[in-house]
């Protein structure tokens, strides 16, 4: 398969390079794996969440099986989701291609366009602008129902045009952020 440089979240990630998922933040402080921090949510207690490039985990995943095949095969322990891989591929060529340099996060976009973040995500749901949630099969239902959604950015730039004619307008529904410049 033949994708674009993705932007996998960590659940996705870890499928992809075969390991579970807790391992990838581990990966990434190494720097074994490219990452950019996105802002996941909005509020006071936003946290910010990292995303991570399909190239970059093909590429480690690459060379774990280089160094897996060179070495005595009793020397490097086996990764244990290595099965995990060749669904997550497949599910990953379904899905909107977001690449991890387009890629932005809710407060990102609601900050772009100057929107309350929750107006986004609606965004988002009735696609008005490119986005998809994550696919974290590997960290339980809990990610399903989440909030986090990879945007994309040029997609963000051109509805944001259309905002900015209904703010100098006077219909652009919500609070009032005047175009400044």
């Amino acid at each position: 398969m033949h994708l674009p440089d993705l932007a996998l979240s960590t659940g996705e990630a870890a499928a992809v390079i075969g390991v579970h998922w807790t391992r990838i933040a581990k990966m990434a402080a190494a720097g074994q794996l490219k990452y950019k921090e996105i802002e996941g949510g909005w509020g006071p207690k936003s946290r910010s969440i990292k995303i991570y490039s399909l190239h970059d985990c093909e590429r480690e995943f690459a060379e774990y099986l280089e160094m897996r095949a060179a070495d005595d095969p009793w020397l490097r322990r086996p990764r244990t989701k290595v099965d995990d891989r060749r669904p997550m591929l497949k599910k990953l060529a379904k899905v909107e291609p977001i690449t991890f340099k387009d890629a932005i996060g809710t407060g990102e976009v609601a900050d772009l366009l100057r929107i309350d973040p929750k107006l986004a995500v609606r965004y988002a749901e009735e696609g008005v602008i490119r986005a998809r949630k994550p696919i974290d099969d590997a960290r339980g239902s809990q990610q399903s129902q989440s909030r986090w959604w990879i945007y994309s950015l040029d997609s963000a730039k051109a509805r944001r045009g259309n905002i900015i004619e209904k703010e100098l307008d006077g219909t652009k529904r919500g609070i009032r952020k005047f175009y400044e410049g």
